[in-house]
């Protein structure tokens, strides 16, 4: 399901900084979407903010977004490189349910404590 150029990561070098995600890279591609919704309207790694209600499934929930502002700006970049991984990237097998909107907007609230 990759399909970004990722950049090169050399093994025991710090690698700070260094996004190796497109900034227009939609973060719900590969998720199907709501009607009428358009994937080029959503959320995009570059934005502070990733909205994922345009991908659940379930209409009596909360509109779940995840805001990256409320994580130190040292660990934002790495924390939505992870995060865009969960939504978009290869998971090992039997990992399939990670990729679950549910469970990947859990995650980062338990992150947001673990920072407290």
């Amino acid at each position: 399901m990759t399909d970004l150029p990722v950049g090169e990561v050399q093994p025991n070098v710090l690698n700070r900084r260094r996004v190796r995600i497109p900034a227009d890279a939609l973060v719900l591609a590969g998720h199907p979407v709501r009607p009428r919704v358009r994937l080029s309207e959503t959320s995009r790694f570059s934005d502070d903010t990733w909205f994922l209600k345009h991908a659940q499934t379930q209409n009596h929930q909360s509109e779940f977004a995840l805001n990256f502002l409320r994580i130190p700006a040292a660990f934002r970049t790495v924390a939505k490189e992870f995060w865009f991984t969960l939504l978009r990237g290869d998971l090992p097998p039997g990992c399939e349910a990670i990729r679950n909107i549910d469970s990947i907007r859990g995650y980062l609230t338990e992150l947001k404590v673990a920072f407290k």
